[in-house]
C-alpha cells in the first residue's frame, strides 16, 4: 500500500511537471506566433498600400499616360497594313459657316504598297542612330558622367585662373 501511494505521488508529480512543460511550450509558442504577426504587421504593407501609392504617384507625374498612349497609337500604327490617313473634323468647328464633316488633311494611299518595307527601313534607321549615340557615349557611360560634369569641371578651372 505504500508502495501504490508513492506511484501514485510520482504519477502525480510527472503529470504535474508535464502540465507545467506544457503550459512552458505553449507559452513559447504563443510568444513566437505573436511576435512573428507583430513583424508581419510591422514590415508587410496592407493589399491596398501599392495601389495607393502607384495612384498618387501617376497623379504627379500624368502625362505618362499620354505618352504610354502615343507609344500605343505608333504601335497599332506600326501594325497595320493600310495607309495613313490624317483627318481634320470640321464638324465641330464654332463658326457661323458649316464646314461640313471631316476633310482628308493627308492621305498616303500611294504609300500602302511601300509600308512593309519602309517600316522596316525606317526601324533599322531608328536603331542604327540609337546604337550610335549610345557608341558615343560609352565613355561618359564607363566613366560615370555626362558631358555636363566636364563643362562644370571646365568652368571651374577658368574661375580658378582668375
Amino acid at each position: 500500500m505504500a508502495f501504490e501511494g508513492f506511484t501514485q505521488g510520482l504519477t502525480s508529480l510527472k503529470n504535474t511537471l508535464s502540465n507545467i512543460l506544457s503550459n512552458i511550450l505553449n507559452a513559447i509558442s504563443n510568444l513566437v506566433t505573436d511576435l512573428l504577426n507583430g513583424l508581419k504587421n510591422l514590415f508587410v504593407p496592407e493589399e491596398d498600400f501599392f495601389s495607393e501609392k502607384f495612384e498618387e504617384f501617376k497623379s504627379h507625374f500624368a502625362f505618362i499616360d499620354t505618352f504610354t498612349g502615343f507609344v500605343s497609337q505608333f504601335q497599332n500604327m506600326k501594325r497595320k497594313n493600310e495607309a495613313p490617313s490624317i483627318l481634320i473634323d470640321f464638324s465641330s468647328a464654332e463658326s457661323e459657316y458649316n464646314y461640313g464633316g471631316a476633310a482628308v488633311a493627308l492621305n498616303l494611299s500611294w504609300y500602302s504598297r511601300y509600308k512593309p518595307i519602309a517600316d522596316i527601313v525606317i526601324t533599322a534607321f531608328v536603331y542604327a542612330f540609337f546604337i550610335w549615340r549610345f557608341y558615343c557615349r560609352i565613355p561618359e557611360i564607363i566613366r560615370g558622367a555626362g558631358i555636363s560634369t566636364d563643362y562644370t569641371s571646365r568652368i571651374s578651372k577658368e574661375v580658378d585662373k582668375r
